[in-house]
């Protein structure tokens, strides 16, 4: 999909929902030293090609398939704590995904606009104030106000929801199956940014 085609989408469309890790900013070399020093904590070795893979997951939807992929158990609350405080010291390091915070600054103030991220809200809103993205978010949602992560609609329901704008006439921005698969659920159009950044 060509960068035009997406600028047509987004005139066409009520409301923008954009993921924040891997979409908006790159947080994934951060990601992956925080949950190393997580699963550490609770003796075990973080995977980091299974953590490639399994990335789209929320945080706790994560854990489970780990525990479930690696027949182990997890002291959950003390791999999230250490993963947590962890990332939050290396914040300074994550960066802009350019081409989609430029689509953010310039659609600021023109339409309601959305966070929807599989994340803890602690992080998402760190990562949001670390760039200055933040203030031009009308909402952010996470994983902590849904029951049910990505890949099911949840989040991305709440984001049209508290934006008050039919699903359908919202766009999402993703870069994962598990963010697009939900999105797709929601009833809501989604761009892949991988096929254009």
């Amino acid at each position: 999909m060509s960068l035009d085609k997406v600028k047509e989408q987004i005139q066409n469309s009520q409301a923008l929902i954009f993921d924040c890790d891997g979409t908006l900013l790159d947080t994934k070399a951060v990601y992956i030293r925080a949950w190393t020093a997580g699963f550490k904590a609770s003796e075990q070795t973080f995977d980091v090609h299974w953590f490639e893979e399994n990335a789209g997951l929320s945080e706790h939807e994560l854990l489970a398939e780990f525990e479930k992929s690696h027949h182990v158990e997890l002291d959950q609350e003390h791999v999230l704590k250490t993963m947590h405080t962890t990332f939050l010291e290396g914040i300074d390091e994550i960066s802009e995904i350019n081409v989609i915070c430029d689509i953010v600054r310039a659609s600021a103030g023109s339409k309601p606009m959305a966070v929807a991220s599989g994340g803890s809200l602690e992080i998402v809103t760190a990562c949001l104030k670390a760039k200055n993205l933040f203030k031009l978010f009308d909402i952010v949602i996470s994983k902590d106000h849904v029951k049910h992560g990505k890949p099911e609609p949840d989040i991305f329901l709440e984001a049209a929801n508290q934006l008050q704008i039919e699903p359908k006439h919202c766009l999402v921005f993703d870069d994962r199956p598990e963010g697009l698969e939900s999105a797709h659920k929601a009833g809501i159009p989604a761009v892949d940014i991988k096929t254009f950044i």
